[in-house]
Parts: structure tokens; sequence; C-alpha cells
């Protein structure tokens, strides 16, 4: 579905997909990993870290399982990520698989 996602987002925005690169959090801040480390991390030095690195970026694209139980909104760090890109006034995109699509355009 990450695979799709992308691909579709690509097309649908026209973008060249040798020239678009994407930073992808949860493999580049990933609190779990950083935590289960047994790292004296604090929440301000990930809230830092996502900062600098969204605002590098200069915007969003959230990335959504499906349209009606998205995962995404049951977990506060994404909630947060989501609250950074509007304090920031950046730029976001919401995303969804393709077969996602698809199932919401059959239950309209």
């Amino acid at each position: 579905d990450f695979h799709g996602s992308i691909r579709s987002w690509i097309r649908k925005e026209n973008l060249c997909p040798d020239d678009t690169f994407l930073w992808v959090c949860f493999f580049c801040n990933n609190q779990y990993r950083i935590n289960a480390a047994g790292s004296q991390v604090s929440a301000q030095e990930l809230k830092s870290t996502f900062e600098h690195s969204l605002e590098q970026v200069g915007q969003m694209v959230i990335m959504l399982n499906d349209f009606f139980d998205p995962i995404y909104i049951s977990r506060a760090w994404c909630i947060f990520e989501t609250y950074v890109c509007i304090d920031k006034g950046l730029p976001m995109t919401m995303i969804v698989p393709p077969g996602a699509q698809a199932d919401f355009k059959r239950k309209l």
C-alpha cells in the first residue's frame, strides 16, 4: 500500500519520480526505536528533530490506510506531526492507497 499510495500521489501531482524525494518520519525519526533503545532522548528533542526536518522538507504528505477508520488518527505522534505542520503553516496533503480510494468511491 505504501508504494501504491506514493505512486498515485506522484502521478496525481504530476511529479517526476526520478526527481521526487521523500523523508519518511517512521524511518528517520522513529520514536519507538529511540525509546526501545533506552535512549535518554526527551520529547522536546524528538519535537525539535521533527520540526527541523519538516521545515527542511517544506510540506507533509499524510498516508492514511483507509478513509473510514484510519490508524493515523488514533496515534498521538501522528496527531502531533499534523499539529506541527499546521503550526508551521506548511502545505499538507492526505493520500490513501488505490484500493482504499476505490472502496470510498463504491460506498459513495
